[in-house]
């Protein structure tokens, strides 16, 4: 690997749509928790959109995993991985281009309320992590 992948960036959404034309990503539902009314809480899907940068040269694919880790023990709750194949027509990477890239992330179990982590891995290097709250929802009033 003749680059070091860095992430500028992850959002968390209900929906990701990529426009036909232009290519443009429209985030639907982008949140920054979960509030729970019980636990432990099934998180339904979900999408963690990332924005890897720092890539140089020809690059014929991308490794990438999104893990989401208990806060504490740091305990893999669920994983997702996959290779980003690249157009080999495409032209080189710059350093500071930007690979929008959502990945959707499975029905996921949390224990217990608390901070969680969703990390992005690159080629097996972990190159950003985000917090992810989980709050008990408050008691609905009748």
């Amino acid at each position: 690997m003749d680059y070091e992948p860095a992430c500028e960036g992850i959002m968390f959404s209900d929906m990701v749509i990529r426009e036909e034309g232009t290519g443009k990503l429209s985030l639907i539902g982008v949140f920054q928790q979960f509030n729970a009314a019980a636990f432990p809480f099934t998180a339904p899907p979900f999408f963690v959109t990332t924005f890897l940068s720092n890539f140089q040269g020809k690059i014929n694919a991308i490794d990438v995993t999104i893990r989401v880790e208990e806060g504490k023990s740091g305990h893999v709750l669920g994983s997702v991985h996959g290779k980003v194949n690249i157009n080999p027509d495409a032209p080189p990477f710059e350093k500071s281009a930007v690979i929008e890239l959502p990945v959707q992330v499975p029905p996921t179990r949390f224990p217990e309320k608390g901070i969680y982590f969703v990390c992005v891995l690159v080629d097996g290097m972990e190159v950003r992590r985000r917090a992810l709250n989980l709050r008990a929802a408050p008691a609905r009033k009748p």
